[in-house]
């Protein structure tokens, strides 16, 4: 609202400087002109302000709308369920550090965009109408509402192509971080013409879809230019002549009436234009909120599956013992008829069953894809229980506490060693604090304890880079050993 009444007042400012340069009043001029510049000074203040409250909000939308997808995205391991069982999205990470921004963003844009010019409608409609009537508001009023059906009318399916283009990008971007973290093997098999040949396909499927976008962006940003902009200019040019005309505001034959006209001219200018733009504005503000429907429809898509896929363990778990399926908890591990079958619906063991008590060790041996993996990703919640009735500890609970996996790549983050042996637990999650001795203690047992010579404790490194795929294996181990938990799958 201050910007509006400023730049109403500035376009006064600039009418009357018309006057007194025609009247020749030099003290007039150089009072006016300081006003000018006081205004101008005002306006731009205000306008970086505005763009620093667009990016506070756009800020604040991005901690909401990520804090929501978070609290489902890291439960239940629904963040392993979407990539690697689900399959409804295809890349969760483009949605989240690509979209949520870009919508954001927009978003407080198109707010911010929109209120002032509700707010220019309302201040210049009625400056407008205090000197020359209501009819030049409904003029432009009808024009606007015109040329908009028009474009409505025209306007392509901007939301779904904005959609499908982060999909592709997505995906494009995905093969190059997935050629960055099999960068060593890929080297060592000579495949670096394989993945260009698949990468060079997946970019030349992205061009052929921006090609689309940027296609029905020229003939649609054609009509969209001649209506609301050259055509617009012309009818603004009718609606500044016709008040002179219609005798609203023509002079009389004195050299005060004639500089009063221009006066009168200046501001008449500096309230059509902006009247104009405004209702411009908020016309094409489909436009806007239709690309930004593509962005919302792939965010809300997110977040639903995320709900969805971390509400099945809870339903897992309070199923009864008469269902199909079921899971309770024991201090023993214990299969009985599971059925145990891929995402994708290939099933792999037909009917299993059997028995392990803590302090006892089995070994399961069979070719490769014989179900042995797969066997512990339905035990650790991965994949879902299809059928029969599963005995384990810790369900309802931290199941990592109470059987833990070393992988045959365990995983590192970034951290220091000490981060890596409580992995994943946090310095401020340790009921026991793991002291130096025990560090050396840990690596000692697993012939590791040379990389505290190696490595200042209180260094970050990245160890998937660091550490051999072997030690990365006797960290695990470690790991392990630390975590003490009653069951351990190797």
């Amino acid at each position: 609202v201050l910007r509006t009444a400023l730049s109403n007042r500035l376009a006064k400012v600039q009418g009357f400087l018309f006057r007194t340069v025609f009247l020749q009043n030099v003290p007039s001029f150089f009072r006016l002109i300081s006003e000018n510049i006081l205004l101008s000074f005002l306006l731009s203040t205000i306008h970086s302000t505005s763009k620093y409250i667009s990016g506070i909000l756009s800020l604040r939308f991005r901690k909401i709308l990520t804090k929501l997808i978070h609290a489902h995205y890291f439960e239940n391991m629904a963040y392993y369920k979407i990539s690697h069982v689900d399959g409804r999205v295809r890349n969760p990470e483009q949605q989240i550090a690509s979209d949520i921004p870009r919508f954001c963003s927009e978003l407080s844009e198109l707010l911010l965009d929109d209120l002032t010019a509700v707010t220019d409608c309302l201040v210049y409609t009625w400056s407008l109408c205090s000197y020359a009537g209501p009819k030049y508001f409904f003029w432009i009023l009808g024009f606007i509402l015109g040329a908009g059906a028009g474009i409505k009318n025209f306007s392509p399916a901007f939301g779904k192509l904005t959609s499908k283009e982060q999909q592709l990008e997505g995906e494009y971007r995905q093969l190059h971080s997935r050629l960055r973290v099999h960068a060593e093997s890929i080297a060592f098999y000579g495949g670096e013409s394989r993945e260009e040949s698949y990468i060079q396909q997946k970019f030349k499927t992205l061009v052929r879809h921006l090609r689309v976008v940027l296609h029905d962006h020229w003939w649609f940003g054609m009509i969209q230019d001649f209506l609301l902009k050259y055509l617009a200019a012309t009818f603004v040019v009718v609606l500044i002549i016709e008040p002179f005309f219609a005798g609203h505001l023509r002079p009389d034959s004195s050299i005060l009436g004639r500089a009063e006209m221009f006066s009168n001219l200046r501001y008449h200018i500096g309230v059509v234009i902006p009247l104009f733009l405004a209702l411009g504005t908020l016309s094409i503000s489909s436009r806007r909120v239709n690309r930004l429907s593509g962005y919302a429809d792939r965010i809300h898509e997110l977040m639903l599956i995320s709900r969805e896929l971390s509400a099945d363990n809870k339903k897992a778990s309070l199923q009864k013992a008469g269902s199909m399926n079921y899971l309770t908890e024991a201090n023993f591990v214990e299969f009985s008829r599971v059925k145990v079958v891929t995402p994708t619906g290939n099933v792999l063991v037909k009917d299993l069953s059997l028995r392990v008590e803590s302090g006892s060790n089995l070994l399961i041996t069979g070719p490769n894809g014989s179900g042995k993996s797969s066997l512990f990703r339905v035990l650790g919640g991965l994949w879902p229980l299809v059928s029969g009735h599963i005995v384990k500890p810790g369900v309802g609970s931290d199941l990592n506490k109470e059987i833990f996996y070393v992988p045959q790549r365990p995983y590192t983050a970034v951290g220091t060693l000490r981060d890596q042996l409580i992995y994943p637990l946090t310095a401020d999650q340790e009921v026991d604090p793991l002291t130096h001795s025990g560090m050396v203690e840990l690596l000692k047992n697993v012939d590791l304890e040379y990389l505290l010579d190696r490595y200042p404790p209180e260094k970050e490194v990245n160890w998937g880079d660091e550490l051999s795929l072997g030690e990365q294996q006797k960290l695990g181990m470690a790991r392990l050993f630390y975590h003490k938990p009653k069951f351990a799958i190797l």
